[in-house]
């Protein structure tokens, strides 16, 4: 029984000076949190890309509400959201989770309190969303809702993200102005 006792501390001592594999296992420890963190990383540049992306594409395709251009009938609300979609320089596939919404109010007073619709099928949203770009010299409110998908939804930023069924987080940026007289 003490050959056995001394064997086993004798094969311990040994094991305790070999250092072989040492960085193996910390790289196994350490690895998982570094790779959250660097794909949180990736996640958080991407979605701020994305969204700095829709708030220029809304205010130029609002421009064309502005200046009268939607309003003589050359352009629809088909040919806004094609412009968001060629704003965004394909960082957002956004043909068909799209939503614009435009509505002509009464004062600025007026602005919309309600959540905005946001689609994410190939389905038509009903009811459908408001397209009454007004006349000259009328205030005019513009939301759109791009969904997107998340790339790591179970990682990191991804499981801080309000997101839907599909994981998908939605980006919300509105317009208020009062177009131009024309």
């Amino acid at each position: 029984m003490f050959k056995l006792l001394k064997k086993i501390r004798r094969h311990t001592k040994r094991l305790g000076r070999n250092n072989a594999g040492a960085a193996a296992v910390e790289f196994a420890l350490v690895s998982p949190l570094f790779f959250a963190f660097i794909f949180s990383l990736f996640e958080a540049g991407l979605l701020f890309t994305r969204i700095a992306l829709v708030e220029d594409a809304t205010r130029t395709a609002s421009r064309q509400i502005y200046v009268g251009a939607a309003q003589s009938g050359g352009i629809t609300q088909n040919d806004l959201k094609q412009l968001i979609c060629d704003e965004t320089y394909g960082f957002i596939q956004c043909g068909d989770s799209i939503t614009l919404e435009v509505q002509t109010l009464s004062g600025f007073g007026g602005i919309p309190d309600t959540n905005a619709t946001c689609d994410e099928s190939d389905d038509e949203i009903t009811p459908v969303v408001e397209y009454t770009p007004g006349a000259g010299s009328d205030t005019v409110f513009v939301r759109v809702c791009v969904t997107v998908p998340i790339l790591t939804p179970g990682l990191g930023l991804g499981l801080a993200l309000p997101k839907s069924a599909n994981n998908k987080y939605a980006i919300v940026t509105s317009f208020a102005f009062e177009s131009e007289p024309f």
